[in-house]
């Protein structure tokens, strides 16, 4: 009896509670709870109020990318948005030089076949931009056109922010060049290729380790050369982003 009072003596000074690990186990649910309410109500909240809370952030702390949009930093998708308008813009202003043709015949028409175009399309590991040639240089030249360089300067705003390696790629039809400072189509598109890399790196900021030119002529065409609208898909630059190096 002596031993049995001992031990309950012992039990009441050290003050345990049997169902004290229910505090910690409230504590854990509580803070479960308040996590998940927490997703659920970013889930639910009105994008546009998002980007003004982000824009906000972004105005006063200078930490975040692309401050210019004010929205939460998606590089790829706003140089995409950024590229579009531009080709937009050019399409209205190509109409108003063409009564009586709507957008659509522009896009498939006179437009493309003048050399003014551009293609996204996506690759293994990365995207292409694939612009047609005579965006960027005026015929048989490989000096960049001035009003060309903002878009370079969009296009190297968003290579800067991301992990991406480029490759620069010059492309031609097969037409011999029969004027002009460059001896072959060969030479002329080598030299496309490293006057964009040469604004990029130089003019724009880009790392020169993250982009590489390439000269490719006549050997890759994407269309036929047999007719001129061929002929114009095939005169192009394209500017690809690889998550990994393939050269």
């Amino acid at each position: 009896m002596a031993l049995a009072s001992n031990k309950k003596q012992v039990g009441q000074n050290n003050g345990m509670d049997p169902n004290s690990w229910m505090t910690t186990f409230s504590d854990l649910v509580t803070l479960l709870l308040t996590f998940f309410v927490l997703l659920f109500s970013f889930n639910s909240m009105d994008d546009k109020k998002l980007e003004t809370m982000f824009g906000n952030f972004n105005a006063g702390s200078g930490v975040m990318s692309f401050k210019e949009y004010r929205k939460i930093a998606r590089p790829k998708e706003m140089l995409i948005e950024g590229l579009r308008s531009f080709i937009d813009k050019r399409l209205k202003e190509l109409e108003k030089t063409r009564p009586g043709m709507d957008t659509d015949e522009i896009v498939s028409g006179e437009f493309e076949e003048a050399g003014d175009f551009l293609d996204i399309v996506p690759i293994r590991d990365g995207f292409k931009l694939v612009f047609g040639a005579e965006m960027f240089f005026p015929s048989a030249e490989a000096e960049i056109r001035e009003e060309m360089k903002p878009v370079l300067q969009k296009i190297a705003d968003f290579l800067r922010v991301t992990s991406y390696q480029v490759y620069i790629e010059g492309h031609t039809d097969n037409i011999p060049l029969r004027q002009g400072p460059y001896a072959s189509n060969e030479e002329l598109s080598t030299a496309r290729a490293l006057s964009v890399v040469e604004y990029l790196v130089r003019q724009a900021g880009v790392p020169a380790s993250a982009v590489a030119a390439i000269g490719l002529g006549e050997m890759r065409p994407r269309a036929s050369n047999a007719d001129p609208a061929g002929r114009s898909q095939n005169r192009r630059v394209e500017i690809i982003c690889k998550d990994k190096r393939y050269y």
